[in-house]
């Protein structure tokens, strides 16, 4: 017996498991103060789609769902299958697809009109549209009400 994120992820592949749906005590506010330490690892680690239900049955049936949906967006094949994926198996859903643009300095892009870094920015900004218009063009506008949203910052501060 391993640990138990090992175990589920051994287990999945062991058993041609095609989907993990797991709950989450969010027991770790110092390294992962939204997901528990397995659910986490989990997440990190095994090659199975994976949902996490946060909360108690209680509360996740409070929630109308499918509600709003994030589905960040990296341009790659993967990220667009996921949103693929979130437009069929949630039609009724309201779908933001995101793209976070990392910059090369740490000031908001509008502290650099008219200085010589403000062509990085458009630069940025143009691929980031581009990323996102790629990604509502694989999606098609059919029943799913899909936004975009285009943000300045590393990937992981901006969904956090």
């Amino acid at each position: 017996m391993g640990s138990p994120h090992h175990e589920i992820g051994e287990y999945a592949v062991d058993h041609s498991v095609d989907h993990v749906v797991m709950g989450s005590h969010s027991e770790s506010s110092v390294t992962s103060p939204f997901l528990g330490r397995v659910s986490h690892a989990v997440l990190r680690r095994i090659p199975v789609s994976t949902t996490v239900v946060p909360g108690s049955l209680s509360e996740v049936r409070e929630h109308k769902l499918p509600g709003q949906i994030l589905v960040p967006v990296d341009g790659s094949e993967q990220s667009i299958d996921a949103l693929r994926y979130a437009s069929d198996q949630f039609p009724d859903g309201r779908i933001t697809i995101f793209h976070a643009v990392t910059l090369p300095f740490e000031y908001r892009p509008a502290a650099f009109q008219g200085t010589a870094l403000e062509q990085i920015v458009e630069t940025q900004t143009e691929r980031g549209n581009a990323v996102l218009d790629s990604a509502l063009e694989a999606v098609g506008y059919d029943n799913t009400e899909v936004g975009t949203r285009l943000v300045y910052e590393t990937p992981s501060r901006s969904i956090a």
